[in-house]
């Protein structure tokens, strides 16, 4: 998920660690709330707050890297790859 959320330009290595830990917080998050829910791609409601947590989350990284514009983007490709990647029920292409 960190890939999603990484900037094309490098960045420092205190920047760097900071998105990691957002994008660690944010998958561990939606595994412990969300992404047990057996067949959560099928309920509106949850897929709605799935989108919802990972954009909150996603406004932690740092303002003065991402703009509004960019952390929406990357909220929309996180949300992609958990879609795509996380079944439901405890159950995901990484365990």
């Amino acid at each position: 998920m960190v890939t999603y959320v990484k900037r094309q330009q490098p960045l420092a290595k205190a920047e760097e660690a900071k998105v990691k830990e957002v994008a660690k917080q944010t998958l561990a998050a939606l595994k412990t709330e969300k992404l047990k829910i057996d067949r959560w791609r099928e309920s509106i409601q949850v897929t709605a707050q799935v989108k919802t947590l990972i954009d909150y989350r996603l406004q932690w990284l740092p303002q003065e890297l991402y703009s509004d514009e960019e952390v929406d983007t990357k909220s929309l490709l996180v949300y992609q790859h958990i879609y795509a990647n996380y079944q439901g029920a405890g159950m995901g292409r990484y365990g």
